[in-house]
């Protein structure tokens, strides 16, 4: 986890700001990352790999994320990544 995250989900959980998670992680995987680490209960929405679902760069994932918190892709996500070209593709493709 990077350093001072748990300060920024607070921030943004206390501004009742929606946040999510968008991972090529398998989703149980993701899951039981986010239990070890006590985040599990701090994200709206998380979107992890499923089996036959596409993964980033593709946009279906990010779209899914963002339908669930209703949100408006050019207007309301401010886009956080970890993989350089991975993440800006996708947030990119999605019009974010």
């Amino acid at each position: 986890l990077m350093i001072g995250a748990h300060k920024l989900i607070n921030k943004v959980k206390f501004h009742a700001i929606p946040i999510g998670i968008v991972s090529n992680l398998d989703k149980v995987l993701l899951n039981r990352q986010l239990q070890m680490l006590k985040l599990d209960q701090e994200f709206d929405v998380v979107v992890g790999a499923e089996d036959g679902k596409p993964i980033k760069p593709h946009i279906a994932p990010l779209i899914e994320a963002i339908s669930t918190l209703k949100l408006r892709p050019e207007k309301d996500i401010w886009f956080i990544g970890d993989t350089i070209t991975t993440d800006i593709k996708c947030a990119n493709a999605a019009g974010c």
